[in-house]
């Protein structure tokens, strides 16, 4: 039997379009051969966090965050995707940190110490670490306000300078 041109570049297309779906999929982040569950956090302010970022404890990725979407009462659910073999209990937080010294962030799982697990849809107590802006500007505060009360003593110190060394003064103290 012999197969036709026709029939080999209809299969040859088919078999393209599916290779080009499929890595699409696998480019923005979907595994296919990997058991997973899903689990969620919602947190108040997401700064620096997408989809496709790390989901870690103790540094070592155990999955990643799916999708984030804007709730109705302004907060924002994080979907994630974590390896279905961990076990994470139900009492743990979902903690944004930054991930590097650049601002990539990713999502780090304190685990707790409760006997249950989380399961396939649970919600997730969330917490935001702050940057490390926010940590240098918290340490920098009592060095800024101790300069400005040094430079209004200055500013005191140089006008009463100023007040005894005028040209009257100045007089005075040559004719001494």
């Amino acid at each position: 039997m012999k197969v036709s041109n026709e029939l080999k570049v209809g299969v040859l297309g088919v078999l393209a379009i599916t290779l080009l779906i499929l890595g699409y999929s696998l480019l923005k982040g979907k595994q296919f051969f990997v058991k997973s569950k899903v689990i969620y956090a919602i947190y108040e302010d997401v700064s620096g966090l997408s989809a496709t970022n790390p989901v870690q404890i103790n540094g070592y990725k155990i999955g990643k965050v799916m999708k984030l979407e804007l709730l109705a009462n302004k907060t924002i659910k994080a979907t994630l995707n974590i390896d279905r073999d961990v076990t994470v209990p139900s009492n743990s937080i979902a903690k944004i940190i930054s991930a590097d010294l650049l601002g990539s962030k990713a999502i780090e799982l304190v685990l707790g110490d409760s006997p249950d697990n989380v399961e396939d849809g649970s919600i997730l107590t969330a917490s935001i670490e702050k940057s490390l802006s926010e940590s240098v500007n918290e340490t920098v505060l009592p060095v800024k306000i101790k300069a400005e009360a040094l430079l209004a003593s200055m500013d005191s110190v140089l006008t009463l300078v100023t007040f005894i060394f005028n040209k009257e003064s100045r007089a005075n103290i040559e004719a001494s």
